[in-house]
């Protein structure tokens, strides 16, 4: 079992934090003193080599001195020579003396001659001598001076200055290799060069330094890394030549450490801008120089428009991609972003795809200058906003919707809800047989509304239901009258019991012939719940009313939904009509839809007839009925009855 520590001896969270505390002042303290320390021993490296300077600028001006003394020596030794010799020139005899006497003269002249000879020969040999020592501590002194210069150079330089015997160990080395590497000479004289390059640059380093040594080559280039004191490496580019003197290899480095990384961060930064366009969810491109065409696309633009590279590539402007409606804002945009007018211009559009649809984009486009500040290409983003506008086009279509609502309403209440009527001709006879009732709006102008614009709405909030038992309503009264009507109902009222019950309770109020009342309900109605459908049919036609199936075609409702659907009608829909006499393949429809209709005993009406030879080809085809601006617009069939 772990011991378990009193509570009077656990540390409080006070207490470990001023042990904390304390520990931090102590390594901050120690801290600072090993940093004084270090600039304490830095300080005396720089005295030392000052008090050295001075000691050998001093050691100079003694060399200087006795050059000057010796110089000095030299020079009265030559005049003590030019001395000598003009206090013996020989002396002339007068005529009159005798001839011993001169001989004498002479023979003692003679000895003293060739004592001076001898002298001046001894002054010549110390003055040559003198002159020797002189030109010996000139050059001794120049060559010092020189070694001097020399090394205040080398310790001066930037670089990384070298020199190394053949089989590689270093002889010579400036003072900026302990300021780039931190090893002193100490550590370095002797020791191969090769000794600290990385591994990985062993063999291409041995390589170039010994191709020094072929015949020709006098200098050879290479980078290495290079291990410094600590352990890490640096980057170093390295000159190297043989001298022509003895066999030594003189090197001038100069470490690129922080070039090469700043290089190697730019390639990064390079590679994750690279990637980030190419993967990024938003559309991106870049426009060649001068806009004239993209230069580059990354995937999400090509998905969001739905073009491959190629093909976007080969665009002359990125305003080729947007919607015809929206080209022209798009191009004068991209011209003044090329011109320098605009510093970013930001807009929604729409592109146009290559099947047709559209999709709506937040385009912006940004300048990409030249060192000189000139426009030379443009960055444009798109970004999909398709969600956000279906969105808006909701909320504005339910702020509609609510606005229509009101508007259907008060048509109700101010009497401004009206039916016209399209007439249904037999098309082996031109006569009219029956009308099909079409519910229409007034605006408070006086304008008509068409149901396109207001029924969805009416549909939606629940006064479809209000609309379908007017219509009922007003049809029972035509039918009154004699005349055969078809109404058309909404798919909220097939199969609800009330409107059953409004029709059934309609026609016994009216004493109306039923025969005289056909509802249609649309294929798409049946098909989405044949079911309620077959329900509404038959509680129709138990009435006694007729019954058609509108719109039909596009579905092509089976012959076992058909026969259980008591319908006496089959309204050929308008798609299949309207070009009825340049496709073959709506002939072909139509002629199966009469031919399933002769089968099952129902007639045929065509709608859409708008033309003279397309109702000359119903005939032909054998369609009973037919409806259509050809026969008949819709026109308000009886003022007088309205809400």
């Amino acid at each position: 079992m772990a011991e378990r520590r009193s509570p009077a001896r656990q540390p409080t969270k006070r207490r470990r934090a001023e042990h904390d505390k304390i520990a931090g002042d102590a390594q901050d303290g120690i801290d600072r003193d090993a940093e004084e320390a270090r600039l304490a021993r830095a300080r005396d490296v720089a005295a030392t080599k000052r008090d050295a300077a001075a000691t050998e600028r001093d050691r100079v001006a003694a060399l200087r001195d006795r050059e000057a003394e010796l110089a000095d020596d030299a020079a009265d030794g030559l005049d003590r020579i030019e001395a000598v010799r003009a206090a013996h020139e020989p002396r002339r005899a007068p005529h009159s003396r005798k001839r011993a006497t001169s001989d004498r003269v002479e023979a003692s002249l003679d000895r003293e001659r060739s004592t001076n000879d001898r002298e001046a020969a001894a002054l010549d040999r110390q003055a040559a001598r003198t002159l020797m020592s002189a030109v010996m501590l000139s050059s001794a002194l120049d060559h010092a001076s020189t070694n001097a210069d020399e090394d205040q150079l080398w310790d001066m330089s930037i670089d990384l200055l070298a020199m190394a015997n053949f089989d590689g160990s270093l002889t010579r080395l400036s003072a900026s290799w302990q300021r780039t590497l931190g090893y002193s000479r100490a550590e370095l004289i002797g020791r191969s060069y090769l000794e600290l390059v990385h591994p990985d640059d062993l063999e291409q380093t041995v390589a170039k330094t010994a191709a020094l040594l072929a015949p020709g080559q006098a200098a050879v280039n290479f980078e290495t890394r290079y291990r410094a004191k600590d352990g890490s490496y640096r980057w170093l580019v390295w000159s190297a030549r043989t001298g022509s003197g003895p066999p030594v290899i003189y090197f001038v480095v100069r470490d690129v450490t922080a070039a090469r990384t700043a290089a190697l961060e730019l390639q990064t930064t390079q590679e994750l801008l690279r990637h980030g366009f190419a993967t990024a969810a938003v559309g991106m491109s870049v426009t060649k120089p001068g806009g004239s065409g993209v230069a580059r696309v990354n995937l999400a633009m090509r998905q969001l428009t739905g073009r491959r590279e190629d093909e976007l590539l080969a665009l002359e402007s990125y305003a080729d991609l947007a919607h015809p409606d929206d080209a022209d804002a798009t191009r004068g945009a991209i011209t003044r972003l090329l011109a320098g007018e605009l510093e970013y211009d930001e807009a929604e559009e729409r592109l146009l795809r290559p099947d047709g649809s559209t999709v709506w984009v937040m385009r912006s486009a940004t300048p990409l200058r030249d060192s000189k500040g000139i426009t030379t290409a443009l960055f444009v983003q798109a970004v999909d906003i398709s969600e956000r506008k279906q969105r808006e086009e909701i909320l504005s279509r339910g702020a509609t919707e609510v606005n229509w609502v009101r508007r259907i309403r008060e048509a109700i209440d101010h009497d401004r809800v009206v039916l016209h009527s399209q007439p249904i001709i037999a098309l082996a006879t031109g006569d009219v047989v029956q009308h099909e009732l079409l519910l229409r709006m007034l605006d408070p102008g006086g304008d008509l509304i068409l149901p396109l614009a207001f029924l969805p709405a009416a549909e939606k909030y629940g006064l479809i239901e209000e609309l379908d038992a007017w219509v009922i309503s007003q049809a029972v009264k035509f039918a009154a009258r004699g005349e055969i009507v078809e109404v058309n109902l909404s798919g909220a009222s097939i199969g609800d019991v009330k409107i059953v019950a409004h029709i059934e309770r309609e026609l016994g109020q009216h004493g109306v012939d039923p025969a005289k009342l056909v509802f249609e309900i649309t294929e798409t109605a049946l098909m989405e719940d044949v079911a309620r459908g077959e329900l509404f049919a038959q509680q129709v036609t138990a009435l006694g009313c007729g019954f058609a199936l509108d719109d039909f075609g596009p579905h092509m409702a089976s012959v076992t939904d058909l026969t259980r659907v008591p319908a006496g009608y089959l309204k050929i829909d308008i798609a299949f009509v309207r070009d009825l006499i340049h496709s073959k393949t709506d002939r072909q429809i139509v002629q199966k839809i009469v031919t399933l209709a002769t089968r099952l005993d129902l007639k045929t009406i065509a709608e859409g007839v708008e033309n003279e030879d397309t109702l000359v080809l119903l005939r032909e085809l054998g369609v009973d009925f037919g409806q259509g601006f050809h026969i008949g617009r819709p026109a308000q069939h009886d003022r007088l009855l309205r809400i």
